[in-house]
């Protein structure tokens, strides 16, 4: 009785080991494509990010407001070691922005609510700073945001989806409300993953300051500053004082770098695989004290017997054969049950899981030879103390 007990945990251990290991697997797929996924954006450590944020009570006219904002990209991008400045209302992979239907001049039927889009604010050099690419027309000017002018950019997914190609959306208009006046899209930009990695690029729309609805929703912005003096002393102090030099009650505010906002949209994926791997990891170790146990245990309980045989002339190398079988006997029980338990779990974890389905196959396939190598290695060591058993010291301890 004590043995099927302990037959039975090894099983189970074996199965435990198995399915851990295989959701642990397909997390590491996951972490594996997200890290390849184009973001649309360089993440750079190199690229700061701050708030700067322009209260009405200081600055009532929204304009002036354009006009502050304006000032303060340009004394940023005069400090030391600084490349390029621009600002948005929000970066890529912050918060979740708005979203809005926007009409398309001669396709949005009338009558016909159009579909949802993303749609932020952008300034000039935005796009350059953070190493999105320019697929088709123009960035925007300042003069854009300040006369100020009805254009508009919009993401390179957007326009292949509704024109066909990303120069055939240039010239093309698009507004928010039949009310008010036709914005022209003069540029289209690379796609960008806007608030997160696993879904695919939204369409997007960019706007100007200007707009009559910026005032509503852009006092404040995240400015974007790429250098190679990012993280170094001083450096912030030189941001700040080139601010102040604008405006001396305006302070920097959520002081990051596009990495840092890279990092946390991995980090949900990052922190379940550790959790994962580690009690994987956990599990495979016990499945494989486990296998050595009874596999030591029946050897321990077969002394004599073994001794015997080898006295009579049994090969050492039949009786290994022999113990083997027990260990493959239990290998193979907990990993069938392994296999289904790993099933089970990878349809509930789906929503977790990029790039990589929950019936992935090579997870499935490698992983299970390599807890079966390892098993099998794990009840090979006490078996392969059979060969150099001494019969008369068996049957002596005996």
């Amino acid at each position: 009785d004590s043995q099927r007990i302990r037959s039975g945990l090894v099983v189970a251990q074996v199965a435990l080991a198995l399915v851990l290991l295989i959701a642990a697997g397909l997390m590491i797929r996951t972490f594996q494509n997200l890290r390849h996924v184009d973001a649309g954006f360089h993440p750079s450590g190199e690229i700061q990010t701050v708030d700067i944020s322009i209260p009405e009570g200081s600055t009532r006219d929204f304009q002036l407001a354009v006009r502050k904002f304006n000032d303060i990209q340009d004394r940023l991008a005069n400090v030391a070691g600084v490349e390029v400045v621009g600002f948005a209302s929000r970066v890529p992979l912050g918060d979740t922005g708005p979203s809005a239907g926007f009409f398309l001049e001669h396709k949005t039927p009338a009558g016909v609510a159009p579909p949802q889009r993303e749609f932020r604010y952008v300034s000039p050099n935005f796009f350059k700073t953070i190493g999105a690419r320019l697929v088709a027309g123009r960035d925007f000017t300042w003069t854009d945001h300040h006369e100020p002018r009805h254009v508009a950019m919009i993401s390179e997914r957007m326009a292949r989806r509704e024109w066909g190609a990303a120069s055939a959306a240039v010239g093309r208009r698009i507004r928010m409300t039949p009310a008010e006046p036709w914005r022209e899209i003069v540029g289209v930009v690379d796609d960008i993953h806007h608030e997160s990695l696993v879904e695919p690029a939204p369409d997007s729309v960019y706007l100007t300051l200007g707009e009559p609805l910026a005032q509503y929703m852009s006092r404040t912005v995240t400015f974007v500053i790429r250098s190679s003096r990012v993280g170094t002393q001083g450096f912030l102090e030189e941001l700040q004082k080139s601010v102040w030099s604008v405006d001396g009650t305006l302070p920097l505010a959520n002081v990051q770098t596009l990495a840092d906002y890279y990092g946390r949209a991995m980090e949900r994926t990052a922190l379940t695989l550790l959790l994962l791997g580690v009690t994987a990891g956990m599990a495979l170790l016990l499945g494989l004290v486990g296998i050595y146990g009874v596999i030591s245990y029946i050897v321990s309980l077969r002394v004599r017997e073994i001794g015997i045989r080898l006295a009579l002339g049994a090969q050492s190398a039949a009786l290994r054969r022999m113990l083997m079988r027990r260990v493959l006997a239990l290998v193979s029980v907990g990993l069938a049950f392994g296999l289904a338990g790993a099933a089970l779990l990878s349809t509930v974890m789906e929503s977790l899981l990029f790039g990589v389905t929950p019936g992935d196959p090579i997870t499935y396939v490698q992983v299970s030879a390599i807890l079966g190598l390892s098993a099998i290695c794990a009840g090979y060591l006490p078996a392969r103390r059979i060969t150099r058993m001494d019969p008369t010291a068996a049957l002596r301890a005996e």
